[in-house]
């Protein structure tokens, strides 16, 4: 039987990491390590056996006791909790024991719990200090309730729906909803985050301009109002990371954030959701995807998860995987045009001409050249090379024609071997914004020129430099 390590012990040093048994909190240099109570309790059962492996059933049984659980919650607890100690000087501290648990590797010092006429002196002075504290909170304002109730639940629901049509006028109108909201609840954290959320979306729907940087500043307001209210509210501190990083202009300077906010709440959709776009974004990809599946296990009704787990196996080169992913957020969203062109990409990965040739069709009615572009592909990866290329000599766009046309023209151009036009194509794809550069430098559609040296600038992922990390 493991030992218990409350018995004896009060605190475990982990290189420069201080564990307090008792409180399940965790300190580096005199701040608090941003690890939720199960992470912790999970680092001190380490702690008190180091050295051993302590099995994923051992872990289970400590941490959520009978609650019915599966495995990949002690995944994500132990890969959060990893990750959050490499990142305050305990590197490796702990080692995944393929099929069998977890051990903790690196030194651990355990420091005795005071003696009883220490601990008894402290303990009074506890109780005076209680006793006080409860007078002033008698006459203090407590914090709000997390919950919404009647007209303000009624509201963010809409605002909710709104948000996940991920379409520019469904964000806004998410926004109008949502303003209204935090002037009806101005001590609601849980309003603010949503604000914050839907301003974030908003900055990568405007794309680089005055509407973009505005929507920013009000997803900063928005976001300290809501960590100012409950700093300790999961949304509002995932919001904090999003908004981190398109301050930035960078993917991985906010991994901390995120991962405090997965703890703070591990059903937080919305935050397993966000931390997934960044690690797709870094090209993180296994990682991302088990973020996704997270958020879609949590709420698997969500258009947007969805959709970016299809993306996200579709960076992974696995359409397979991708597909059903894709046809769920088509059937779930309002951007269908987006949702056809993608399940058409997907399909003709998968070397489906006719069911991609099909998909793509639907969108010659909203916008025709493209729907060429998108057919030329189809046939190049098909091989049906001179139906490609006479398909893009029907295409004579200007040089002001929409950005994404001019990228997926070069995306046939390179399938059919011509670099050189390709070359000109994307000189007329900006790729502005840290989003927008991953995005297109994750596509397996720029494969055939990934060592080609002209192309280095359209295959670079938009990383957090080491100073802003």
């Amino acid at each position: 039987m493991r030992p218990n390590p409350r018995l004896g012990t009060r605190w475990y040093e982990l290189g420069p990491i201080r564990v307090d048994v008792r409180a399940l909190t965790a300190r580096h240099g005199g701040a608090t390590v941003p690890l939720g109570a199960k992470a912790v309790a999970a680092l001190v059962l380490l702690c008190a056996n180091a050295g051993e492996v302590v099995t994923r059933e051992e872990l289970i049984a400590s941490l959520w006791g009978d609650e019915p659980i599966d495995e990949s919650s002690l995944w994500q607890t132990m890969y959060l909790l990893r990750r959050c100690l490499a990142s305050h000087g305990a590197r490796n501290a702990i080692e995944n024991v393929r099929g069998r648990g977890y051990r903790l590797t690196g030194p651990v010092q355990a420091l005795p719990t005071p003696t009883a006429r220490y601990a008894w002196a402290r303990t009074a002075r506890m109780l005076a200090l209680l006793s006080c504290a409860a007078l002033i909170t008698s006459f203090s304002l407590q914090p709000p309730s997390r919950e919404l109730q009647g007209e303000s639940a009624r509201l963010l629901r809409l605002g909710a729906y709104y948000f996940d049509t991920q379409t520019e006028s469904g964000l806004q109108r998410s926004e109008m909803i949502l303003d209204q909201l935090v002037r009806r609840e101005p001590r609601s954290a849980r309003a603010f985050a949503a604000l914050a959320k839907t301003e974030a979306a908003l900055v990568e729907a405007y794309g680089p301009s005055s509407s973009a940087r505005s929507a920013l500043q009000r997803a900063r307001t928005a976001t300290q109002t809501a960590l100012r209210l409950d700093p300790q509210f999961a949304p509002a501190m995932a919001a904090a990371a999003t908004v981190s990083e398109l301050t930035a202009d960078r993917f991985g300077n906010a991994d901390a954030t995120y991962a405090q906010a997965i703890m703070l709440d591990p059903r937080d959709a919305d935050a397993h959701e966000q931390f997934g776009v960044s690690l797709l974004m870094r090209g993180q990809i296994k990682d991302a995807i088990t973020q996704f599946q997270a958020a879609a296990t949590i709420d698997p009704t969500t258009a947007g998860i969805n959709a970016w787990l299809a993306f996200a196996y579709y960076a992974a080169r696995d359409p397979a995987s991708a597909l059903p992913f894709a046809v769920q957020a088509l059937y779930l969203g309002d951007d269908v045009d987006d949702a056809h062109a993608v399940l058409g990409m997907i399909y003709a990965r998968m070397g489906n001409l006719s069911r991609a040739t099909s998909e793509f069709a639907l969108l010659k009615d909203c916008c025709p050249r493209l729907t060429i572009a998108y057919m030329a592909q189809a046939y190049a990866q098909s091989r049906r090379l001179s139906k490609s290329r006479a398909l893009l000599r029907r295409l004579h766009p200007p040089a002001n024609a929409p950005p994404l046309l001019w990228l997926n023209i070069a995306f046939a151009q390179i399938m059919l071997g011509d670099r050189t036009s390709a070359l000109h194509s994307l000189r007329h794809v900006p790729l502005e914004g840290a989003m927008g550069r991953s995005m297109v430098a994750l596509d397996p559609r720029l494969d055939p020129v990934r060592r080609d040296p002209r192309f280095a600038h359209f295959v670079s992922l938009q990383l957090a430099t080491k100073s802003g990390a």
